[in-house]
C-alpha cells in the first residue's frame, strides 16, 4: 500500500540497513515517495527502480568502512540512518539449553552490528553537524516471551544503545530514536493470517490488542516518517511502541476477554486486519 505523502525528504540522503524486505523495504519505498535518495544496504542481493543497493554484511567492520567511503564519495553526505537489523530466532523454551554460538548469534547481529554501523555513521554527522539515528527494537526489548530470550536481551541492548547514542552525541545535533514494533503481520502473511482456518487465532490476536485490529507493515513506517522528520526535531532517546496497544493490556482482563470470546464467540466484535 502506497503512503499518503505528507513529508518531504527531496535531497536528503538515507541510509536503510536491512530493507530488502517486509518492513525495512515498506520504509525505504515510503521514503522513495517523500523524495529522499534512499540507499538500501542488505547482506540479500535486489534490484529495484525505487532506490540504490549496496550488498554488505553489517557485522564485517571493513564492509561497513568501504560503505560509507562509498555513499560519502557518492552523495557528500549521510543525512539519516535507519538501522533495521535483522537476526535469526531460535526456538527454545529454556535459555540453558541454548550452545553459546546460539546465544551469540543474536547479540553479535544485533548489538554488535549496530555497534559497527554507529562506529562509522556516526563521525560522518558530527562532521556535518547533524544527523538522524533510527534503530528497529521491538517489544520483545521490553517483555519476556517462552522461545529466543537472546533475542530479547539483544533487542533490549539495542534499545539501550540508542538512548546512549542519544545523550553522547546529542551536542552534535544528532537525534537517535528506536522504533519497536509489536505484532505486526508482514504483506506475504496476511492472506494466511485472514484464512478462515485461521478464525481463533485471528479473533484472539485481535482481541489482545484494544484497537481490534493487528499491525502491518505501513504502520511501522509512518512512524519512521514522522521520526525522521523536523516535526520530531526535539524528539531523541525514545522507544516508540507501534503495537496498537498491545503491551498496555492488563494480562487479567486480556486473559478474561479471550475466555469469555472462547465461550462466546459472537458477543465481542473484532475487526479484520487493514
Amino acid at each position: 500500500m502506497k503512503q499518503k505523502n505528507y513529508y518531504n525528504y527531496k535531497n536528503d540522503v538515507f541510509v536503510i540497513f536491512g530493507g530488502a524486505k517486509d518492513i525495512g523495504m515498506c520504509i525505504a519505498k515510503s521514503f522513495f515517495d517523500s523524495g529522499a535518495k534512499v540507499i538500501v544496504v542488505d547482506i540479500e542481493p535486489i534490484e529495484s527502480e525505487f532506490f540504490f543497493f549496496y550488498q554488505a554484511d553489517l557485522t564485517n567492520e571493513s564492509d561497513v568502512k568501504k560503505l560509507v567511503e562509498k555513499i560519502l564519495l557518492k552523495y557528500k553526505k549521510i543525512d539519516v540512518l535507519i538501522n533495521n537489523v535483522r537476526g535469526k530466532r531460535f526456538k527454545s523454551d529454556d535459555a540453558l539449553d541454548f550452545s553459546l554460538d546460539v546465544w551469540m548469534n543474536s547479540l553479535s547481529t544485533i548489538l554488535g552490528g549496530s555497534y559497527i554501523v554507529a562506529k562509522y555513521f556516526i563521525p560522518v554527522m558530527i562532521k556535518q553537524k547533524k544527523g538522524v539515528i533510527l534503530n528497529l527494537a521491538s517489544i520483545s526489548g521490553n517483555l519476556i516471551g517462552d522461545e529466543d530470550i537472546s533475542y530479547h536481551v539483544a533487542k533490549a541492548g539495542l534499545i539501550q544503545f540508542t538512548k546512549y547514542i542519544s545523550t553522547k552525541y546529542g551536542k552534535f545535533n544528532i537525534r537517535a530514536n528506536c522504533i519497536s514494533p509489536g505484532f505486526i503481520v508482514k504483506d506475504q502473511n496476511l492472506e494466511r493470517f485472514n484464512n478462515k482456518e485461521n478464525d481463533d487465532y485471528k479473533k484472539t490476536a485481535l482481541l489482545s490488542h484494544p484497537l481490534r485490529r493487528i499491525g502491518v507493515v505501513d504502520d511501522v513506517a509512518k512512524a519512521a516518517l514522522f521520526l525522521c522528520s523536523d516535526d520530531a526535531s526535539f524528539i531523541t532517546g525514545q522507544d516508540f511502541i507501534v503495537d496498537g496497544g498491545l503491551t498496555n493490556n492488563d494480562p487479567w482482563a486480556l486473559a478474561n476477554n479471550i475466555r469469555n470470546y472462547l465461550n462466546n464467540p459472537n458477543k465481542e466484535r473484532v475487526y479484520d486486519s487493514k
